[in-house]
């Protein structure tokens, strides 16, 4: 799920909750009747992005409230990640962070499209941004040729509308 610059700066206020246009599947709960109007998450995305989209669904139909302290954890960018006031570190460096939040990009554009909001220039140039800071991020910061080659993959495979769960 996302929070907004907006969504933070609510919580600086002494809010404990903000309203949010997107979400994620730790800790989200959905009436029976909004799942009926939505139908089920897309599998194609397989792990990465599928929330976001499910949540922004759901926003549709209803307010979408993201809690300040619901959650036992919380993730930061880059591997951090806090329990119980004590941070720990999770590689970054697998398929899942590379193949497909790149690949499922490409299916969020198919859904997003159809919306009056949406601006194809402006998703292209967000998607070359999101690119550049992934490959810069596998080669600099992790030092992987592999995870580079990751995010090559992802690209080719989004063009192709190659999606679901990869078997290597």
């Amino acid at each position: 799920g996302t929070i907004s610059f907006l969504n933070n700066f609510s919580f600086k206020c002494g809010k404990e909750y903000t309203f949010v246009d997107a979400g994620s599947f730790e800790g989200m709960l959905i009436r029976r009747d909004i799942v009926d109007k939505i139908g089920l998450p897309d599998e194609r995305f397989f792990i990465v992005f599928d929330d976001l989209m499910y949540g922004f669904y759901a926003s549709l139909y209803t307010n979408s409230i993201y809690v300040k302290n619901a959650f036992l954890y919380k993730l930061k960018p880059h591997g951090e990640k806090i329990k119980n006031n004590k941070t720990f570190y999770y590689k970054s460096n697998d398929i899942n962070f590379y193949y497909y939040s790149i690949r499922n990009y490409f299916l969020i554009y198919e859904h997003v499209k159809k919306f009056d909001f949406f601006f194809k220039k402006k998703f292209i140039w967000h998607l070359l941004g999101f690119i550049i800071y992934r490959c810069y991020y596998a080669l600099f910061k992790d030092l992987s040729i592999k995870n580079f080659l990751l995010v090559l993959k992802g690209l080719y495979n989004g063009f192709l509308k190659k999606f679901g769960k990869i078997n290597d």
